[in-house]
Parts: structure tokens; sequence; C-alpha cells
């Protein structure tokens, strides 16, 4: 990979994940004022926020329908868009409040949600979203403890995004599955000229050196402590750290939930080139390239990154799925991008 497209792609992937819903506030929101100075205003159609009207080519139905899939599909994690009302006039508007904003967004013949870079067609995304759970299903092999791994880069938005949909679903599931969090590392002949930027040793990873020390600080954790600290330790460190602070950031959240950072960092001293090595070859054997990358029995999952989702899809790895399987759990969307 050169070093002018490799560039690219660590500015592309360090863009806004939530950017969606930035641009569709501006674009919907400036149509939204125009049909308003036209007269075509939600009170003046007699649309009560409270009481919705259905219209035939606006029913309720299709309004929910589009409203479930923008929550599955396009929100922030950990957010959502809930419907204040909505009106026919052409076009079915559908008033939303997200994040303390009030967006209007665009549905037309039921089925077609209108965003400000393309128009999705409900009926083929859903279709092609069956599908795709589908042909998972169908190729994992059955097992009474399915392996998962999750492939992350410590700093990518995706990964750490696919992190936090895993934890409820470690949570759950870590008795009955066996889910590792592992990480995605580069050769250095990938950074030529800039190993000190991005590598300890020969190996990389893509966000910078803070980055890499981060992967094997977060490998310590897991081998010296366990995975059930790991996992405590990462709730904090994916809400709470950033690139720029995590030496200081993750010393503070050790040293809160009982972890010795001393320790942890005599660790990354002793343990990074092994460490790294080791996550290298798994990255060659799976083939994994980019952050996230969930593997399930060693079958790579494709489907949305939800916990919810994510649960079903190793539920289904199981030869007889336990009775933990029958719990539902949050399904709010991460975005779809990978860093690779």
């Amino acid at each position: 990979m050169s070093e002018n497209r490799k560039e690219k792609k660590e500015k592309a992937e360090e863009k806004d994940p939530a950017l969606f819903w930035k641009v569709l506030s501006i674009i919907s929101l400036a149509g939204f004022f125009i049909l308003f100075f036209q007269g075509y205003t939600f009170e003046k159609k007699g649309i009560e926020k409270k009481n919705l009207i259905t219209y035939d080519s606006c029913s309720e139905a299709s309004v929910k329908r589009a409203i479930k899939f923008i929550n599955e599909n396009l929100v922030k994690p950990g957010s959502k868009a809930s419907l204040i009302n909505y009106s026919s006039e052409n076009v079915c508007w559908i008033l939303t409040e997200y994040r303390g904003n009030k967006i209007p967004i665009i549905l037309k013949n039921g089925s077609d949600l209108v965003l400000p870079y393309n128009v999705i067609n409900l009926d083929e995304a859903e279709k092609r979203i069956a599908e795709r759970k589908r042909s998972f299903e169908e190729k994992v092999k059955k097992t009474s403890t399915p392996d998962v791994k999750l492939f992350i880069m410590s700093f990518c938005p995706y990964g750490r995004q696919a992190a936090k949909a895993m934890i409820p679903v470690y949570a759950l599931l870590k008795n009955k599955a066996n889910i590792e969090f592992r990480y995605v590392i580069y050769p250095k002949e990938w950074y030529k000229g800039r190993e000190k930027e991005y590598c300890i040793g020969n190996y990389c990873s893509m966000h910078g050196i803070n980055e890499t020390r981060e992967d094997v600080r977060e490998l310590c954790i897991a081998n010296l402590y366990g995975k059930d600290k790991l996992v405590e330790y990462l709730e904090e460190e994916l809400q709470s750290c950033t690139m720029s602070n995590i030496d200081i950031c993750s010393k503070e959240i050790m040293e809160r939930i009982g972890i010795d950072s001393e320790k942890i960092e005599k660790c990354v001293g002793q343990n990074a080139t092994a460490y790294l090595k080791e996550e290298y070859e798994l990255n060659k054997k799976y083939g994994v390239t980019g952050s996230p990358t969930l593997l399930i029995n060693e079958v790579r999952y494709t489907g949305q990154r939800t916990p919810e989702a994510f649960k079903n899809a190793i539920c289904s790895a199981f030869i007889q799925p336990p009775k933990e399987c029958e719990q539902t759990l949050p399904s709010s969307s991460a975005s779809p991008g990978t860093c690779e």
C-alpha cells in the first residue's frame, strides 16, 4: 500500500461516524423551512404531536417502519431518532427528534427513504439484510461453545463502536461462548520511513504509535487479569479516552478498577513484539485487513452491528442455544464503515 493511499485512508477513517445525521440535519431542515414558508406546515395540515393522523400515502405503519430502519442502521450507537409527527404533502414528511434536534426526513411511496446522498428502498434494504443473515447462518458451523473473535483497532471509530456493541453480548454469553477481543495489525513495510510514528518493532497500527501501544496494553490486561477485567476496562476506556490522552486516561482507569498500571506498562515493554506478532499471524490466518472484523466459528459476520444482532449471530452458532439467547439486547446500530 503506497504512502499516499495510506494517508488518504487514514483521513477517511477519522471522519465523524455520525456525519450522516449532521448533513441530514442541515439539508432536511432547509427543505422543511422552504415548505413552511410555502404554507405546508404540520399544524396547517391538522397534525397533533401526540395524536398521529394516518394518510393513505403516509401510513402509521410505514412511518414506524422508516423510524425502525433508521434506528437499526443509521444512527450513532447509544442514540435513537424518535417520532414527533408526520404529514403527507406529495411525499411523506416525518418530523423526528434526534439528540435534541428536530429533524424532518422524507419518505416516498411508503418505502423510499430519501437521504442527502442517496435513496434507500426499504424493501430492498430489508431483503438484503435478511439474505445476509440467512447466508451467515447457513455457513456457520454449529458448536457447543462458539468461538467469537472481534478484530478491532483500538482507535478506529468503527472498531470502537463494534466493541461497545459487543460488551453487553459478552456480559450475557461469556460463560457460554468464547468471546475474544483481537487486534488488526499491519506490517512495518506499509510504513516505510514512518516506523517510529506507527510501529513497535515489525508491527504497526493504522492510527499511530499510541494506538499500537494501546492494542498491546489491552492484550496485557487480558493476559494478566483475564477477559472480564479487560471488558471492565474497555467499558470505561471507550467512553472516556482519546488517542491523544490515552496514556494518562488508561492509567486512571486501571487504578480505579484495580489493575496495577505499572505491571501493565512493564508487560507492554517486555511483550509488545510477541503479542503483536501473534495478532498479525491471526490476521493473516483469517484474512483480516479491516476494523471491525467479526468471526464466529471462523465464518465472517457481515450483518448489523448491534448488541441484539451480534447476540443472534452468536446464538445461531450453538448446537443447542442456551436460555440467555432468549434475552433481548439493545438494537441501536453502529456505523457501517471499516478502517482498512
